[in-house]
């Protein structure tokens, strides 16, 4: 994937977006951060919203970890130690399948 570089500006705004209020734009921009390689602070905030008390937030980050092939030991120890979901109506069986890939 070509790569273009981030201004300076636009990489300020992207870290003050970590810190939305709204979880799936965290996720989102955590994921384009990782993407340009700003790693330490995308991985802390996809291991944060990986126990997100909402399961399609935590299953938005799984994708951008399979996606983007993320193979972080610390993520993996999270993933490791998420709980099943137990709400199948919540799309819990798919949840599950992607902790326990």
């Amino acid at each position: 994937m070509l790569q273009k570089k981030l201004p300076p500006h636009i990489v300020d705004q992207l870290k003050d977006m970590l810190d939305d209020t709204n979880a799936a734009v965290q996720a989102s921009t955590a994921e384009v951060l990782y993407t340009h390689g700003f790693t330490a602070d995308a991985l802390a905030k996809i291991e944060q919203l990986l126990q997100h008390q909402n399961p399609f937030v935590a299953l938005r980050v799984m994708n951008c970890i399979e996606v983007n092939q993320i193979n972080n030991a610390s993520i993996k120890k999270v993933i490791q130690s998420l709980k099943l979901y137990d709400k199948q109506e919540y799309g819990g069986e798919y949840i599950n399948n992607k902790i326990n890939f």
